[in-house]
């Protein structure tokens, strides 16, 4: 019997579960989480910090997935090294996961640009689900929110932010940042700034989070 270990965090885990279970019931499955969560569905982040949707709709699969589909869950632990030649994982408490197959369906991790402080509470990015829970528990005590933005893509989380009456400052190196947007998106930035929810820093960016 083989024992296949699967790292990921999102819908990829899922789909090498179905696949592999479609031919092989005999195997064994480790779904070693990257997130500490069961795998999710990212195009869902905006509506979660909205609330429009719950974390059961958030995750790929409900929980009893993993348990008719005869897989081991580990959500609680982390990698330290992977030796491929040795087949073997070793995680944070030191203890050794050895592997036939190991299935690597998305990547490591997402790495933070090299900022001094970058590691400070209250910082967050936005591909990982860990991170999206850690704003919707600030987000309700806090006023000002700072977004780092290179793309379309981080601005949708500025308007999540505007509605909730949360102050604004968007840094980007991109001047033309919001050409990016729809009419209907961009139309709502003009009274925004006027109000004084959103500030706009085109040519500065991060050098230090002091906190």
């Amino acid at each position: 019997m083989q024992k296949v270990v699967i790292l990921g965090a999102t819908e990829g885990v899922v789909k090498a579960i179905e696949e592999i279970r479609s031919t092989d019931q005999t195997s064994e499955i480790i779904f070693l989480a990257l997130d500490g969560y069961y795998p999710y569905n990212p195009n869902f982040f905006l509506e979660y910090i909205k609330k429009e949707v719950s974390l059961n709709q958030v995750l790929c699969k409900p929980k009893d997935f993993y348990e008719k589909n005869r897989v081991k869950v580990i959500l609680d632990k982390k990698i330290v090294k992977i030796s491929f030649k040795k087949h073997k994982i070793v995680l944070e408490d030191s203890e050794a996961m050895e592997y036939d197959i190991l299935l690597i369906t998305d990547p490591p991790s997402y790495r933070f640009p090299d900022i001094k402080g970058v590691q400070r509470e209250g910082v967050f990015g936005v591909k990982q689900f860990k991170d999206i829970q850690g704003m919707v528990k600030l987000a309700p005590i806090v006023e000002t929110i700072v977004i780092q933005a290179e793309d379309g893509d981080a601005l949708k989380f500025v308007f999540v932010f505007l509605k909730m009456g949360k102050e604004i400052v968007v840094i980007s190196p991109n001047p033309e940042i919001f050409s990016s947007l729809s009419l209907e998106e961009n139309n709502g930035i003009p009274q925004a700034i006027e109000e004084g929810k959103l500030r706009f820093l085109k040519e500065y960016p991060i050098v230090e989070i002091l906190g």
